[in-house]
């Protein structure tokens, strides 16, 4: 039983690495957080395993009107991917744009309330076990 533990397939050892030619090529990046996938600037969707011929296929079968229109090598096609980029970007900077100090100090007022009210304790309750 132990021997068949170490045969089995490790999605994790196959290296499998994100190339920039993607970007041009099939219109994915790789976002820069940590573990992050592979987004279609197109449709943002993510797509599972790091792996061209999933990356391909996806293209293929949801953008096959995005590669007639915008053929490979062409000026057209690069511009409409650096817009694609931007507007990406764009959105990805306002939902990662941090707190507010009182919006901090608001939600730890409400975490500290909801803890207190979770116990049945008064509000002037120093402690909680």
């Amino acid at each position: 039983m132990a021997l068949s533990k170490s045969l089995k397939r490790k999605v994790d050892s196959e290296n499998r690495a994100y190339k920039e030619e993607w970007n041009d090529k099939y219109g994915f990046i790789l976002p820069s957080f940590v573990n992050a996938k592979p987004v279609c600037l197109i449709c943002n969707e993510v797509v599972a395993v790091c792996k061209e011929y999933n990356i391909r296929r996806h293209h293929e079968t949801k953008h096959g009107t995005f590669k007639v229109a915008f053929p490979l090598q062409t000026e057209a096609r690069k511009r409409k991917i650096e817009t694609l980029l931007a507007s990406y970007a764009h959105s990805s900077r306002i939902l990662v744009r941090g707190l507010t100090d009182q919006q901090k100090v608001t939600s730890a007022s409400l975490k500290a309330s909801w803890v207190l009210a979770r116990h049945n304790r008064p509000f002037t309750d120093a402690e909680v076990f």
